[in-house]
């Protein structure tokens, strides 16, 4: 992985597998659900801080309504109801941080929350105060809000957008939703797009693997985390 939805994490130095199944409402079609997580490898940090690699699933009814023709040629609806399988790959790094595949795998929060005794808080990412700890970094891309004027609301697409003369000191004044920058990491250049709601895609290096996601965050975004 080298993107995903980022939350916190305290409690225990370790994550165990676990496979079990709900009982559902006498009325449902459907006796059980199942949900589960699987580990599928564990990395270590240089810190000797592990990193667990796996996938989670859960079940879930959900209501669909069909629709079908009668031989007399009128139409009826009806609504089913239907079991469905959430799904998303993790990073999970004890007592720091995990990071799922979208905002689809979020499921995984409280699913920890309920079956562990690990604490998952969804975070927010400060993008101001990230930008002022990045001061040196190139804004190719900034998405603002809530600026109280004609122009509300935006996004704009560029190169060094924070030095443009007509636009960037009313850019690195406004209150941000979404930033992708550019600069030195680890000796190397990153292109990283981040989210105000705590998403994040390390587009460069193409070659970036788990461990170096998991590094990156640790190092350059986790103390610009809060709460939601």
């Amino acid at each position: 992985m080298e993107s995903g939805v980022i939350a916190t994490v305290d409690g225990p130095r370790s994550l165990e597998e676990f496979h079990d199944s709900v009982p559902l409402d006498n009325d449902a079609p459907f006796a059980e659900s199942e949900r589960c997580i699987e580990i599928r490898s564990e990395l270590t940090l240089e810190s000797g801080k592990p990193i667990y690699q796996g996938r989670a699933a859960i079940e879930e009814l959900s209501e669909q309504e069909v629709s079908e023709i009668s031989s007399d040629g009128t139409v009826s609806s009806s609504t089913t109801v239907n079991k469905e399988t959430k799904y998303t790959e993790f990073l999970f790094v004890p007592d720091s941080f995990i990071a799922v595949e979208n905002s689809a795998g979020t499921f995984l929060f409280q699913l920890l929350n309920v079956k562990t005794d690990h604490s998952v808080t969804p975070t927010n990412i400060d993008l101001n105060g990230y930008l002022l700890d990045h001061d040196d970094a190139l804004v190719w891309k900034l998405g603002f809000k809530d600026r109280g004027a004609n122009a509300e609301n935006g996004v704009l697409h560029g190169h060094d957008l924070l030095e443009d003369q007509e636009v960037g000191g009313v850019l690195g004044q406004t209150e941000k939703n979404q930033i992708g920058i550019e600069h030195s990491f680890d000796s190397e250049s990153v292109k990283v797009f981040l989210t105000e709601s705590g998403y994040i895609d390390v587009y460069q290096p193409s070659s970036y693997d788990s461990k170096e996601f998991v590094n990156y965050i640790l190092d350059e975004v986790i103390d610009f985390t809060v709460s939601k």
